[in-house]
């Protein structure tokens, strides 16, 4: 038996605004990374380090969200094209036709 794989579009359509929303909230959302922290310990070069990382991870995120929005939003665009096709090329009344037992 075959896998199929059913892409509708609403899901498709719901998929890509919560990426776009993700990605604008990761990208916006973001402030400066503090200067060097003092610490009693003397781990503040360790935290602003860590901090560093974790903005740059955020930005990382953010834009695989606005790829990945843009992949959906091409398969979108692909199946509407893809659908088109198909009822243009198909005669008018293949789809109305009864099948006989």
């Amino acid at each position: 038996m075959s896998a199929r794989l059913m892409l509708k579009d609403d899901v498709l359509l719901n998929a890509g605004a919560e990426l776009v929303a993700a990605s604008q909230k990761m990208s916006h959302n973001s402030k400066g990374v503090p200067g060097e922290c003092a610490s009693i310990t003397g781990i503040g070069a360790d935290v602003r380090a860590y901090l560093v990382n974790v903005q740059d991870g955020r930005l990382a995120l953010a834009d695989a969200a606005k790829t990945g929005s843009a992949a959906v939003a091409q398969i979108m665009e692909s199946s509407g094209q893809l659908d088109q096709h198909i009822g243009a090329t198909l005669q008018a009344g293949f789809a109305l036709k009864a099948r006989e037992k």
